[in-house]
């Protein structure tokens, strides 16, 4: 994961990008399942990787997130996006 761009905030420093292995069978599709947070970004990799990482938006449109191939062709065969439900709605504090 690159949080090159993560932030434009001056006082946040981007750290180097995470990587994680994810072996796949021959065949085997890739299946990402990303939730992003407010400042949390995690990534699993068909169950079996983990990837989690700390953002730092300081826009009002920074709410999306991209998907780049690195070191071979891909194509996304699918995307499903839900809004997540704040926690905090409909109850007294």
């Amino acid at each position: 994961m690159d949080a090159s761009y993560a932030s434009e905030l001056p006082d946040v420093e981007p750290r180097a990008p995470e990587t994680a292995p994810v072996y796949l069978a021959p065949g085997e599709t890739l299946k990402l399942r990303v939730f992003v947070d407010k400042s949390v970004v995690e990534v699993f990799a068909n169950g079996r990787q983990c990837l989690a990482l700390r953002v730092y938006p300081g826009r009002e449109d920074s709410v999306g997130v991209s998907l780049r191939a690195q070191g071979a062709d891909s194509a996304l065969c699918s995307l499903d996006a839900w809004q997540m439900g704040s926690i905090y709605e409909g109850r007294v504090l």
